[in-house]
């Protein structure tokens, strides 16, 4: 059976995909091996080896190049920048899932509050990158309110009506009436979100910038195997 590249995305509107292989063009000298690649030389119009070897021939190539470590951690320190100069106050996450196929590594957790009468609100928007099965890994985000899953792609979250009923739950929460709380819970829903599309809307631009392809999953064949189609 075959299994799907990519974790359908909790959150993300596409598939914002990073760390993915490359093939790298070279031409290794015939007469001492040494390779010149496309990064560093022109291909086209190469004709001295850099060994000086003295009439060179060349062989024209390429290899598949898998992201290294360090290269990986740029991305996530490059959007760790970028995520911080959106205007919200952030952490670093420190959310990890290692639980199954699809790892997960949180990057910045971007977070908001508001004052509801004698209730605070903290909206968390969680950014993460979540590795591929086979290639690469995909970028996404993830919702808690008051430390309470939201829009997290499990199964244990929680609605909206739900959280924010424990939240203004006069009897224990609050010293408002209950019709106060009422009141107070239809505002805090609007404003949550409206944050959540103005934070989303910010936080994938982000990903788009630092994104290597942007995919739609066109479908999933009766093996399990995925196929996805470029987002032009």
């Amino acid at each position: 059976m075959g299994t799907p590249n990519f974790a359908s995305p909790s959150n993300a509107s596409e598939y914002f995909v990073v760390c993915t292989n490359t093939e790298e063009e070279y031409k290794e000298c015939e007469e001492c091996n040494h390779r010149h690649y496309a990064y560093d030389y022109n291909l086209d119009t190469l004709d001295e080896c850099e060994n000086g070897c003295e009439s060179p021939t060349f062989e024209e190539n390429s290899e598949t190049h898998y992201p290294e470590e360090y290269e990986i951690e740029d991305i996530q320190e490059n959007l760790n920048t970028e995520l911080s100069s959106l205007g919200y106050d952030t952490v670093e996450s420190y959310v990890k899932n290692y639980g199954n196929s699809y790892c997960l590594t949180g990057l910045r957790e971007l977070y908001i509050s508001k004052q509801y009468g004698d209730i605070e609100i903290k909206l968390e928007v969680t950014t993460v990158m979540q590795s591929a099965y086979y290639e690469g890994a995909t970028l996404d985000w993830l919702v808690t309110i008051g430390g309470v899953n939201y829009m997290t792609g499990s199964n244990y979250d929680s609605d909206l009506d739900d959280i924010l009923d424990d939240l203004f739950d006069y009897q224990y929460n609050s010293d408002m009436s209950a019709g106060l709380c009422k009141i107070m819970k239809g505002y805090a829903e609007t404003w949550i979100e409206q944050q959540i599309s103005e934070i989303s809307e910010k936080v994938e631009e982000v990903f788009r910038t630092f994104s290597e392809h942007r995919l739609h999953r066109k479908g999933v064949a009766s093996n399990g195997e995925a196929f996805y189609e470029a987002i032009k």
